[in-house]
């Protein structure tokens, strides 16, 4: 036997002889149904070495041989061919109360277990204070056990084991026993036995625990060996299949599994792998809702209340409340939306009614407002449905937002089928974008390869990527994994760069509140106050990577080479979906600030920053388009990006399209008329800027015939609602006598009010 081996296993197989139906008999009046014996191999030539100090988890199925496979290592069965060595003694827990009398009471059988482990019974004096105090059950411990609950035999059983000096430990759910609290000391306990060197062996049907303890894993399936290696690995692997296979997914339903009898009910649903069927949907929706899975109580729920009946809408709405109790937001909108409010209801339509107006106009942020609106606010699987269509529509246009979205509800399986292959494309689409929540998302499901297979290099690159766009998380993840070796070669150099950066990343703002003060102070320190903006800005700020360089720009300090790794720092940002950083990049290139003046440039970051919905960068678009910077005139596309500044409101965007009317540009035509009511209505309901500007078109005569009268209105509405500029053009007009008999009280008045009183003067 190989010294460095604790355990030798070659070529064993088992089988066991069971009874099956024999569907070639017939029945008769004393055997109505004939079986037949047939033999069931559980175990196939399995061969495997299991080094001194390895963790090894077993996974498999029900009815794989996991058990088995324990029960022949502890020699309580034996091998029909095939051979097993251990090097050292073996204690097992396999079963509960296993070895133990029944009769006989917790006391006694530590002394019988310990005999059973070859300890004498003077050794197992020194112990057994140490098994009875860490089982938890000393008030019992002379009772029989035959009187002990399955938790209480299990802990007792741990607790001798984990007391017995023994070099191999095999042990079938080792983290099952007792309640929560003996648990997670039974868990930090073999945390530690882990650490020691021993050499276990166990079965959980706990895939977390089995990747956080073990170093290795093993899958059985067959009766053979299919995957062998590290434990966190094979884990992601075994979970991927278990959460994909329809088979596997309906054979876990039908063991009761509640989790897998919702994933057959929206497998029933939606028509996937198994056929449509509304009855069997229904069928598996209840079971794992009787069972408290949450996300199968809210769906059941909503279809009771499509019955209508008193008794349905009463369990729905008990389904809903226990929903709620564990946090589940959309069954907690059910449950406040769900009075007899008749004024709710129409009103819900009516938003309803205008979202959709908002997103049929094509605008990708509207659509997907719409859409996260509608998401809201849906009761059954075709509102969501309708929700996932607009989704789609706003990604289909670049929008990131709702490619996320999409990418969500092809997971969730919500308003469309589960599709994890294209869950993945769209977290992917969204990344390449530079949206953050994406990168994350998708690199914690490449590291958690659950469902999809796991992938470090991936998780690498997505969390590299999140790290330099100044996300925390990211930060710390990146340095573990150079730190570690994880989807990279280990450079314990990059390791601790990420490290420091993320002792600071959650100071960011902080530090620019503090330079913020300090630069405005008369015993300002420059170099402390750039060290300060520096740390923030290679975290990923955008305000301390501006402040740097407008400081420098401004003194005329700019230095290419010192502050290059700062431009590229920002244009990463930009490229990456970073709307502040892309709009700035055009501002650098537009007003040629750190770099040489190119419009061409600035339209690419501009356009960036507008597609992500950056509404100042459409206008000024808009107005480069119109003036042939960076371009050739094109009056089209001007207006373009004007109006699709001018659906949110933005006034300046607004005049624009006017003033391509009133100078002839364009000619009048239903929509600049569209334009003049919009406005109009902006400043109608409060809008300042809106008010003033429907002043300065009367005043001015701009595509409206020139009337004081009415310029004052808006002149007074844009005052009245605190805009001095206005202020000072009535005081004016009072004054001269514009629109208005000539008043001079008047004119002091709104002069006074706008800080002008030297204009009278």
């Amino acid at each position: 036997m190989d010294p460095k081996n604790a355990i030798e296993i070659r070529n064993i197989v088992k089988t066991f002889k069971i009874e099956v139906e024999d569907p070639e008999k017939k029945g008769g009046i004393l055997n109505r149904n004939p079986t037949k014996t047939i033999e069931n191999k559980v175990l196939d030539g399995i061969t495997l070495d299991i080094r001194k100090g390895d963790v090894l988890g077993v996974l498999g199925r029900n009815g794989s041989g996991k058990s088995t496979f324990l029960s022949m290592i502890a020699r309580i069965m034996e091998p029909d061919s095939g051979t097993i060595e251990c090097s050292g003694k073996v204690a097992s827990i396999l079963e509960l109360g296993m070895g133990f009398h029944q009769d006989m009471s917790g006391r006694e059988n530590i002394y019988l277990k310990g005999e059973l482990y070859g300890f004498s019974r003077k050794e197992m004096d020194s112990k057994i204070d140490r098994i009875i105090e860490y089982s938890g059950i000393s008030k019992y411990i002379d009772n029989p056990v035959r009187t002990y609950s399955s938790g209480m035999s299990g802990r007792l059983a741990f607790s001798i084991m984990m007391n017995v000096e023994s070099d191999i430990m095999l042990v079938d759910e080792i983290l099952s026993v007792g309640d929560a609290a003996f648990m997670a000391k039974a868990k930090e306990h073999f945390k530690k036995l882990a650490r020691s060197g021993k050499t276990v062996v166990f079965v959980s049907h706990s895939i977390n625990d089995m990747a956080d303890m073990c170093n290795r894993a093993v899958w059985i399936e067959d009766g053979k060996i299919i995957r062998d290696g590290r434990a966190k690995d094979i884990c992601a692997e075994y979970q991927n299949k278990m959460s994909s296979s329809p088979e596997i997914i309906a054979d876990l339903a039908e063991a009761g599994v509640a989790e897998s009898q919702y994933e057959l009910a929206m497998m029933y649903r939606d028509g996937t792998n198994f056929g449509k069927s509304e009855e069997l949907y229904k069928e598996w929706m209840k079971k794992a809702a009787d069972q408290g899975h949450t996300l199968a109580q809210v769906e059941y729920a909503d279809i009771l209340l499509e019955r209508g009946n008193e008794d349905d809408i009463s369990e729905a709405m008990n389904l809903y409340q226990s929903a709620a109790n564990k946090g589940n937001n959309d069954a907690r909108m059910k449950i406040a939306s769900f009075r007899k409010n008749t004024d709710d209801d129409d009103l819900r339509t009516e938003i309803k009614k205008i979202f959709l107006k908002m997103a049929e106009e094509g605008d990708p942020i509207n659509q997907f407002r719409c859409a996260d609106y509608l998401l809201k606010t849906a009761w059954t699987n075709e509102d969501r449905k309708e929700a996932f269509e607009w989704f789609l529509k706003s990604s289909e246009k670049g929008y990131p937002n709702a490619t996320h979205q999409v990418a969500l509800m092809q997971r969730d399986g919500v308003g469309i089928a589960k599709n994890y292959e294209e869950m993945e494309k769209n977290l992917k689409k969204a990344s390449d974008s530079g949206f953050l929540p994406s990168i994350i998302l998708l690199a914690d499901t490449y590291i958690q390869g659950r469902l999809i297979p796991k992938n470090e290099k991936g998780a690498f690159e997505q969390y590299l990527k999140g790290a330099r766009l100044g996300n925390g998380k990211c930060q710390y993840q990146i340095a573990i994994m150079y730190r570690d070796g994880i989807g990279t070669e280990i450079d314990v150099g990059e390791s601790e760069k990420w490290f420091e950066r993320f002792s600071y990343s959650t100071t960011i703002w902080n530090n620019i509140w503090a330079a913020d003060w300090a630069k405005m102070q008369d015993d300002s320190d420059p170099a402390l106050i750039e060290k300060i903006y520096l740390r923030s800005a290679y975290g990923g700020n955008t305000i301390a990577l501006s402040n740097i360089l407008n400081t420098a720009i401004a003194n005329n300090e700019f230095d290419e080479k010192k502050y290059d790794n700062l431009m590229n720092s920002l244009k990463f940002l930009a490229e990456n979906g970073n709307i502040d950083a892309a709009r700035r990049m055009g501002n650098h290139y537009y007003d040629g600030v750190g770099v040489k003046k190119d419009y061409t440039t600035a339209i690419k970051w501009y356009e960036k920053a507008a597609l992500l919905g950056d509404q100042w960068s459409r206008n000024r678009l808009g107005e480069m388009y119109r003036d042939g910077k960076g371009t050739s005139p094109d009056v089209e596309k001007a207006m373009e990006w004007f109006v699709k500044t001018s659906i949110f409101g933005n006034t300046t965007s607004i005049t624009n399209i006017l003033n391509l009317y009133s100078t002839g540009t364009l000619e009048k035509n239903i929509f600049y008329e569209k334009s003049m009511k919009f406005l109009e209505r902006l400043a109608t309901n409060g809008n300042i800027d809106a008010a003033k500007r429907m002043g300065n078109h009367y005043y001015d005569g701009v595509g409206v015939k020139k009337d004081y009268t009415t310029a004052i209105k808006w002149y007074e509405k844009a005052a009245l609602l605190g805009d001095q500029w206005s202020r000072n053009r009535l005081g004016e007009m009072y004054r001269d006598g514009k629109g208005t008999s000539p008043d001079v009280e008047k004119a002091i008045t709104w002069l006074i009010g706008s800080k002008s009183l030297n204009t009278v003067e």
